[in-house]
């Protein structure tokens, strides 16, 4: 910040120094300052889609949903490539619990988040959520193959595959999960139910 502070003393009109400096705000957690800067350079420059991102964040960070929705989406009409800014709107109309909107551009930058595995997660939640199963499925199965040690995209995949009628590929899900924690009780439970519903009492038992 200190920087930029020197540098704007020596060109005070440079709108440049002027967002960099609100970007530095925002990273130290000074978000109002931020705003205010941003807000003097769009006055200027209404159309500046650094200043635009950044004010959007800023207002996301404040938990101003739907301000910062309104920005990003001029952002996006300047740069309507931007994917950067795509995954921003996603995530304020998560936040405002649009989550079918949301899901249907996060799906579209699925390679952008392919090593993202909390992304991931959180896309095929929702899905899972929406009961958009098969999609979900495949995003967990995307997140298994990046976290590999992690239950949680195992223990995904398997609630989609009960819900799509596929005991076997649940199964397989759920023994997976139990390699990786196995003492993992709520895990071990699931199997067992799996083995009773299929009427293999004496495999129930000796999973418990």
């Amino acid at each position: 910040i200190e920087e930029y502070e020197k540098a704007l003393k020596l060109e005070p009109e440079n709108i440049d120094v002027q967002v960099n400096l609100a970007a530095a705000c925002l990273q130290k957690g000074v978000a109002e300052r931020a705003v205010k800067i941003l807000h003097a350079v769009l006055v200027r420059d209404p159309e500046n889609s650094p200043a635009l991102y950044n004010l959007g964040k800023a207002l996301f960070y404040r938990e101003d949903y739907d301000a910062a929705l309104t920005v990003f989406k001029k952002a996006a009409l300047i740069l309507p490539g931007d994917n950067d800014i795509k995954k921003m709107i996603s995530g304020c109309l998560r936040s405002l619990g649009k989550y079918r909107d949301s899901v249907d551009i996060m799906l579209g930058l699925i390679e952008m988040i392919a090593s993202d595995v909390s992304a991931l997660l959180e896309l095929a939640g929702d899905l899972k959520m929406l009961e958009r199963f098969d999609e979900a499925l495949e995003v967990f199965r995307r997140a298994s193959t990046v976290a590999c040690d992690s239950i949680e995209p195992l223990k995904g995949i398997y609630e989609c595959q009960m819900r799509l009628g596929n005991r076997e590929r649940a199964m397989t899900a759920l023994k997976r999960a139990i390699m990786i924690e196995p003492s993992n009780q709520q895990l071990l439970v699931n199997l067992a139910d799996l083995h009773l519903a299929d009427g293999h009492i004496q495999e129930a038992v000796d999973v418990i």
